[in-house]
């Protein structure tokens, strides 16, 4: 009988063999844009799941947003997809090189968010009191 855990290790094994080798391919390229969203824009990359695309989770306002979006275009990188919508608070979508194979997805959240009033309601809400009684002996 075989062991299904050896069976998964092996197998998570191949995948990790395979991105370090995806990653060797492309770590000249992609390192300096890395590091330059990490170090200006306090971007953390992290590899997805399973090893096929690296993720970029960037919270801020519209400045921050558009600063790593410049660093991703300065580098040859293009939007797949929708680009991002003025007055949306949230985004995702992928960024792909002609070069390479391996695309950055990114999800951007907007840290800018304010209340603003949009209208009036007027609610008819029961209204009450608390009351106490001693007790009497």
């Amino acid at each position: 009988m075989n062991d299904i855990m050896e069976e998964k290790l092996a197998s998570a094994e191949k995948v990790l063999v395979k991105a370090k080798e995806n990653w060797a391919a492309i770590k000249e390229n992609f390192l300096p844009v890395l590091t330059t969203l990490q170090k200006e824009f306090d971007v953390e990359p992290n590899f997805s799941a399973s090893f096929t695309t690296i993720d970029l989770m960037v919270w801020g306002d519209r400045k921050k947003l558009v600063g790593v979006m410049k660093v991703l275009r300065a580098a040859n990188f293009t939007i797949d997809g929708e680009r991002p919508k003025a007055g949306e608070t949230t985004w995702t979508g992928y960024w792909s090189h002609p070069n390479w194979n391996t695309k950055i997805w990114m999800y951007f959240s907007s840290t800018a968010c304010r209340r603003v009033k949009v209208g009036e309601e007027w609610v008819k809400q029961d209204k009450y009191e608390i009351k106490c009684e001693e007790e009497t002996t």
